[in-house]
């Protein structure tokens, strides 16, 4: 087992120190021993604990598209072009939109004037 050295002014590792076997030892027993009470109290290594993220949360990534027919559908939780989902949206210098769980769904390429104002997209 190994552990840093820190120079205590500056806040700056400086290198690593072996530790001994008896300290080994003495931080694997700990750890052993705070593993059994939590395990007796019911808490395992594989936590139950997740983020559901803000219910009301609606992702406005591509809100400038929405003249073109691309929408938000708040219950999928998925941009939406035509009823089929968008895997990719790619506008040149603008923005790139990829949703990997949606790799069956629809590609998009939009099409912007020479001064860069969009006219529309279209499938790739």
């Amino acid at each position: 087992m190994t552990f840093p050295l820190w120079e205590q002014s500056a806040s700056t590792l400086t290198g690593l120190k072996q530790s001994s076997d008896a300290d080994f030892k003495a931080r694997t027993e700990k750890q052993e021993e705070i593993k059994s009470e939590l395990a007796a109290a019911g808490i395992t290594g594989n936590s139950g604990s997740f983020e559901l993220g803000d219910p009301n949360y609606c992702d406005n990534s591509l809100d400038a598209y929405t003249t073109f027919g691309i929408s938000y559908d708040k219950v999928s939780d998925n941009w939406i072009y035509i009823g089929k989902i968008i895997h990719i949206l790619y506008d040149a210098n603008h923005n790139t939109y990829y949703d990997n769980s949606a790799s069956n769904g629809i590609n998009l390429k939009v099409i912007r004037d020479k001064h860069g104002v969009l006219r529309h997209a279209a499938g790739t």
